[in-house]
């Protein structure tokens, strides 16, 4: 009876252990000089679930004006399988791409009004970004649905790496780096 109790009891731990859900949040700049710095941010639930309610908050001080040049965004996104990291393909501009001119992306904004899920707050929806503190308060987000070409990207650990850059001086504009569990992980696959 005692060896039974023991492995079950092992078994759930061992669950447990690999199935804590987490979000890391760290700025990855390397340049002293950087304008942006990511000083701390936050999702929940732990881990999120695909759909349903995300909250989220942030806050970035920004040094100095950024993007009177064009800002190179490269995102890199790995997806841990069977406990190794493998890189998620830039698909429909989801995944890991490269965005040569964010500001470009974002323009409409300037004319449109920022997006209604951040409405209301301070963060800047079109370039230039100001300089001063950013910050998103805690606020909810509601993913209705997961588009089914991304729905095998609705559970697991992800790594992301965000890097901005200036297009004509190549310096960092800002790096942040953040660890999440989306879903339920499982005993041995997330």
């Amino acid at each position: 009876m005692v060896p039974t109790i023991f492995l079950v009891v092992s078994a759930l731990c061992f669950q447990q252990a690999f199935s804590a859900s987490y979000f890391k949040f760290v700025d990855c700049g390397t340049d002293p000089n950087r304008p942006i710095i990511f000083k701390e941010g936050d999702v929940t639930p732990h881990p999120l679930q695909l759909p349903g309610t995300i909250g989220a908050h942030f806050t970035a001080q920004v040094k100095k004006d950024v993007g009177n040049n064009p800002i190179i965004m490269d995102v890199s996104i790995n997806k841990t399988v069977l406990g190794q990291p493998q890189k998620i393909p830039c698909v429909s501009q989801v995944g890991t791409c490269h965005y040569p001119d964010v500001c470009a992306m974002i323009s409409k904004y300037k004319t449109s009004g920022c997006p209604k899920e951040i409405d209301g707050t301070n963060l800047p929806c079109f370039c230039p970004f100001k300089a001063g503190t950013v910050t998103l308060a805690p606020t909810n987000f509601v993913v209705e649905k997961v588009n089914a070409l991304y729905t095998w990207l609705a559970s697991g650990e992800f790594q992301a790496r965000l890097q901005l850059h200036d297009s004509v001086t190549k310096n960092e504009v800002g790096c942040l780096y953040a660890q999440i569990q989306v879903g339920k992980q499982g005993f041995l696959f997330g």
